[in-house]
């Protein structure tokens, strides 16, 4: 992979604040969100097997944990790297990187985009 590729792609929390009352965790607050999904998936499911040409995309996990892999998008077989996104943790998907996910049990997640989908023109690529 090359430098751009290796940086970390865990989002740290911006700002924390915890009181009696509870606590608040800033996720993001420098992405142009155009479309925001829930997504829940039932145990030993896979999702993905795709690459955005212009979308950033972001995973937030809410609850359950899911093996998130990155492919070469020429070769789809050969594994670059295999992540777990654990409840609480943010993921940060560039432009053109082959990905998918795979989760054991239930996961209830948010996903943004930086683009919104399109269904005449949709930036999702199977290569």
């Amino acid at each position: 992979m090359s430098n751009k590729k290796k940086q970390s792609i865990f989002l740290k929390p911006y700002f924390r604040f915890k009181d009696k009352r509870g606590s608040i965790n800033g996720i993001f607050n420098n992405f142009n969100i155009q479309e925001a999904n829930l997504i829940i998936s039932k145990p030993k499911t896979s999702r993905g097997k795709h690459y955005h040409k212009k979308t950033i995309e972001l995973l937030h996990m809410i609850k359950g944990e899911m093996l998130l892999y990155f492919a070469d998008k020429k070769k789809p077989d050969k594994i670059l790297r295999k992540i777990k996104v654990k409840e609480g943790q943010t993921v940060k998907i560039m432009p053109n990187q082959f990905h998918w996910s795979y989760n054991e049990k239930k996961t209830i997640m948010m996903n943004f985009l930086t683009k919104k989908f399109d269904k005449k023109k949709p930036d999702i690529n199977i290569e």
